[in-house]
């Protein structure tokens, strides 16, 4: 999460401003550190607008360049105002990172603005840098949260014991999480329906249909035809095909049918947002949380990746923190992977799962059993508990 630096309010009491989109008072704040570190000596020469910044840490000289030619369209964000944001990011990690990584840094987002997306879906280094400046760029666009959310995967793989398969969070976490998320959802009032439906929605569909987060975000806003859905699913993952940059060139639409009580929760959604400002390119999902930024404060044409991620930050402070209980880190990609493994579970095969999953290998589809024995463990471990609590409960009474 980027933030600003901390503004004093007293002696013991400081506010941070969490950046969720760089505009004209995200650049304005850049501007003000970039003077600041200026009077301190730290950068010689050059103002905020120059494509050139020397700094100095009293060791070594070390220039910082802004050279970006064109933007490829993936990205979503024109030359000029892509350069900005790079120089507003560099500005942002002053005095939170040396100055090497920050030239590096800079450096590679400079390079990345005239890569394919599937080139910088195969980058190595600084992926936690380069997905947050993704998700805080303006004009959100469905491809490039594509690319945030493929950044995402890589970086979970890289971080497990195996190349190809993603790190799932401990199994007793997703049955804790659907315990919370539910019982939330059977006393909530309107407002913190409408707040929090977009992760309701999340982790009640992907759970059981293997979406991915990008393609829930793309559900278009006239879905719902009794209980038959419609949702987008990509066409280019696996495929080897054209991107086209467009909607409907790039995702195509498929029906499923859902339980009465998901339908029932769309249409509440649906007739809740009404009056609210629609998007460019009609979606269900409309910002209306001050905590991500808000719809009058936002550029991005629909809900962004990047913003349903801060939805879920937001609902772990919110909602499990005060339960009390013991949940790790779940990420918006795992449902999808739950939701093969519930499958399997059902007596689905490989080729079953690599068709409802959209896998070009029928291997990856076969990763998922690794996790069949986990999940039995924790399930069986949670049954278990329940029925002791329940049984010293009955004891009391």
């Amino acid at each position: 999460m980027l933030t600003l630096p901390a503004k004093e309010l007293s002696n013991r009491l400081s506010k941070i401003a969490v950046v969720t989109e760089i505009n004209d008072t995200a650049l304005q704040h850049a501007s003000q550190i970039f003077d600041d570190f200026k009077r301190r000596g730290v950068i010689l020469s050059g103002g905020f607008e120059d494509d050139a910044w020397l700094f100095t840490n009293e060791l070594k000289h070390v220039c910082v360049r802004f050279e970006i030619g064109a933007v490829a369209d993936w990205i979503g964000c024109p030359a000029l105002d892509y350069a900005g944001c790079v120089k507003s990011y560099v500005a942002f990690q002053l005095g939170k990172i040396g100055l090497l990584r920050i030239q590096a840094i800079a450096r590679l987002l400079c390079l990345m603005s005239a890569m394919p997306a599937d080139e910088v879906c195969k980058i190595c280094e600084n992926i936690n840098c380069i997905v947050e400046f993704l998700g805080i760029l303006p004009l959100g666009c469905g491809s490039r949260d594509a690319v945030i959310e493929a950044l995402e995967e890589r970086a979970r793989h890289i971080g497990g014991s195996r190349k190809d398969q993603r790190v799932l969070a401990d199994f007793r976490a997703y049955l804790r999480f659907d315990e919370i998320i539910s019982r939330f959802w059977e006393s909530a009032d309107d407002g913190q329906r409408l707040e929090y439906f977009p992760i309701y929605f999340w982790w009640k569909l992907t759970a059981i249909l293997p979406l991915r987060p990008t393609e829930l975000l793309l559900t278009p806003r006239d879905c719902l035809r009794g209980r038959a859905l419609s949702v987008r699913r990509t066409r280019l993952k696996g495929s080897g095909g054209r991107v086209n940059y467009s909607i409907d060139g790039d995702y195509g639409l498929h029906t499923y049918e859902v339980s009465d009580h998901l339908a029932a929760e769309i249409r509440f959604y649906i007739d809740a947002t009404k009056a609210l400002k629609q998007n460019e390119i009609d979606t269900l999902l409309i910002p209306t949380s001050s905590f991500s930024g808000g719809a009058s404060d936002s550029s991005s044409r629909y809900y962004t990746y990047p913003r349903l991620r801060m939805c879920l930050l937001s609902f772990y402070d919110e909602v499990v923190a005060p339960s009390g209980a013991d949940i790790g880190s779940i990420t918006l990609g795992d449902t999808r992977h739950l939701s093969m493994i519930n499958l399997i579970i059902s007596g689905g095969s490989p080729t079953v799962c690599r068709e409802l999953a959209d896998h070009a290998d029928i291997n990856i589809s076969s990763y998922y059993y690794a996790n069949l024995a986990n999940l039995v463990e924790c399930a069986t471990r949670e049954h278990l508990f329940k029925c002791i609590l329940e049984s010293i409960e009955h004891g009391k009474a």
